[in-house]
C-alpha cells in the first residue's frame, strides 16, 4: 500500500521551535517551520511579523513536497512511525491556552502546543482518522 496524506496540524510549538505535523497512513512527520527567536528578539515588532511570515512560507513549501523530502528539509525534522506510538492525548483548548497534543512512545513523551483554538474538532478528526485506537481526549 502506498503512503497517503491524511491531514496536517500546522504551526505547533514544541520546546523552543515551531513545527507542522503531517499525518500519513503510516507515520507522523514532524517538520520544523521556525523558531520564536531570531529577528523577533532583536527587532520585536518587525521581527515577529517577519518570523511569522517565514514560518508560514516554510509550511506552504512543505505541503508541496513528497514525504521523504519533508524529512530532508531540515536537520530537526523527524518522523514518528505509528508502530512506535503507544498513546496520544489531546487536551481541549481552554479560555487562554490552545490545544495540547502529546505523543507517547516507548522512550519519549513529546508535547506540542497548538495556539489555534478554533480547529480542535478538525485536529481530533485528523488524528482519529489514523490512530483512533491510541487517542485519548482529555
Amino acid at each position: 500500500m502506498d503512503e497517503e496524506f491524511k491531514g496536517a496540524i500546522c504551526l505547533t510549538g514544541y520546546i523552543d521551535t515551531f513545527y507542522d505535523l503531517y499525518f500519513t497512513s503510516k507515520r507522523v512527520i514532524v517538520a520544523k517551520t521556525g523558531t520564536p527567536y531570531g529577528l523577533a528578539l532583536t527587532l520585536p515588532a518587525v521581527g515577529y511579523i517577519v518570523e511569522k511570515h517565514n514560518r508560514e512560507k516554510k509550511s506552504k513549501e512543505y505541503k508541496e513536497l513528497p514525504f521523504d523530502d519533508i524529512l530532508k528539509g531540515d536537520k530537526k525534522n523527524f518522523e514518528i512511525p505509528f508502530s512506535e506510538i503507544s498513546k496520544i492525548e489531546m487536551k481541549k483548548p481552554g479560555l487562554i491556552v490552545g490545544t495540547k497534543i502529546i505523543f507517547y512512545t516507548k522512550d519519549k513523551k513529546m508535547v506540542f502546543y497548538i495556539k489555534e483554538k478554533g480547529a480542535y474538532a478538525e485536529h481530533v478528526t485528523i488524528v482519529s482518522s489514523v490512530l483512533k485506537d491510541k487517542l485519548t481526549l482529555i
